[in-house]
């Protein structure tokens, strides 16, 4: 049998970083904006934020919504992962507006699950 190579699909290349293990310092943020309509540049009238980082990685204002608009939230890095679908827009905006929810992946400041933070 012959000697595997680096070229070969089978065999892992030392150099390159594997995918299927989680960077320790790098966490996901979730924020959910509720916007006056169902299109992006209306203003916020809700927010919800969830921190993956434990307060390790940046973090937002409390008593004020942190983007006018759903624009400025993309503008500030943050990538859209839902907006309101058409039949839910109608149905929903009387009551609470419309949902968009946002993520951005962000490196913590202190790696938070590692051994070197354990007493």
């Amino acid at each position: 049998m012959a000697e595997p190579t680096v070229a070969d699909p089978t065999v892992a290349d030392p150099t390159v970083a594997d995918p299927t293990v989680a960077d320790p310092t790098v966490r996901q943020q979730v924020l959910q904006l509720w916007l006056v309509a169902a299109a992006l540049d209306t203003p916020t009238i809700g927010w919800a934020f969830f921190d993956g980082t434990a307060g390790h990685g940046p973090a937002l204002p409390d008593a004020q919504p942190p983007y006018r608009d759903g624009v400025e939230a993309l503008q500030d890095g943050w990538m859209l992962l839902q907006s309101p679908g058409p039949i839910e827009a109608e149905r929903v905006l009387a009551e609470t507006g419309s949902e968009f929810v946002f993520t951005r992946v962000v490196s913590s400041r202190n790696s938070i699950d590692t051994e070197a933070d354990l007493p």
